[in-house]
Formats: C-alpha cells, structure tokens, sequence
C-alpha cells in the first residue's frame, strides 16, 4: 500500500507540474491573442488557464486586463456602428462609457468628439426643420449651413439647403411680383 500511496503523490506531482506548464503555455497564446486585439479570445485563454491553475496571480491579472480591454473594444465597436448610422447620441453614450473604462485612449477621445460634433449638428438640422416647417426659410437656411459645417458627411443636408434656397427664391420673386 505504501509503494502506491507514492506513486499516488508522484502522480499528483507531475500532473500539477504538467498543468501548470499548459497554463503557462495558454498565457502565453493569450499574450499573443492581445498583441492582436482579440480580447475575448485572450480571455478564453486565460480562463482555461485559471481552471488548470486558479492561484496564479499574472493569469488573474492579465485576464482582467483582457476583460477591461474587450469591454472598450466592444463600446468603441458600437459607437462606431451607431455614428456610422447617424445614431449620434447613442455613438457619444457608447463613447463615453468605452471612455470611463478606458480614460486614457486617445483614439476613443477623438471619436467621442467627432459624435459629440456630429451630434450638435443633428440639433442645429432639428431647428433648421422646425423653422423651414414655419416658413421662416432664411433661417432654416442658416441652420443647414451650420449643421453641414459641424457633420459634412450628412447626406441630407445638401438636400434640404437646395431645398429652403429655392423656397426663398420662391417667396423673393412672390414679393417682386407684388411690388
């Protein structure tokens, strides 16, 4: 019984050396899975390895890095998505949560700015409509042309400038005609 119980330990020994070293070899491919931002797979990995070796404190580390890095990614992803769809607001709401996660990111800096503008300009286009719906058409002109300064990627906005310049065109020879 006894040559058992060593050979039982040995045992023990060798696969707890095995599995430590197949956890090394998963924060390794993990370490690798972020050089190529793909977070949650580096998460996967690190889990795998946390199952074989649940007191390694660099695992528990690197994963929660990977975690807090596949979180920004996904809202950066999102509000990509939204500004891409003129979803402006949620693009900022979506930006600035990536950005509380990720205070230092200067690239989700300057696209939270880019919505943050494009989001004005859908409120300066919103007042341009409620004033051309009033026939007040110079100032709806005046707002369009500010709207299209902020966001001069908004593909209605020329649209509706051509649009109110002709209704003032319209009222201006209506007006030379009564004279």
């Amino acid at each position: 019984a006894r040559v058992y119980s060593k050979r039982s330990d040995l045992e023990i020994v060798f696969n707890t050396a095995k599995q430590r070293h197949q956890a090394q070899q998963l924060l390794a491919r993990a370490r690798e899975q972020m050089g190529v931002k793909d977070f949650d797979g580096a998460v996967a990995s690190l889990d795998e390895a946390l199952r074989l070796h649940p007191d390694n404190e660099e695992i528990k580390a690197l994963r929660d890095e990977a975690a807090r890095k596949a979180l920004v990614l996904k809202l950066q992803r999102e509000g990509e998505a939204a500004m891409s769809h003129g979803e402006n607001a949620k693009a900022c709401e979506l930006l600035l949560q990536a950005l509380a996660t990720d205070p230092d990111n200067a690239e989700i800096k300057a696209e939270e700015a880019l919505a943050e503008q494009h989001k004005k300009a859908d409120e300066v286009k919103r007042l341009g409509d409620d004033q051309a719906a009033a026939g007040q058409f110079q100032a709806a002109l005046v707002s369009y042309q500010s709207a299209l300064a902020l966001n001069s990627d908004d593909q209605e906005l020329p649209a509706r400038i051509a649009d109110v310049t002709k209704k003032i065109g319209a009222q201006q020879h209506q007006k030379n005609g009564q004279e």
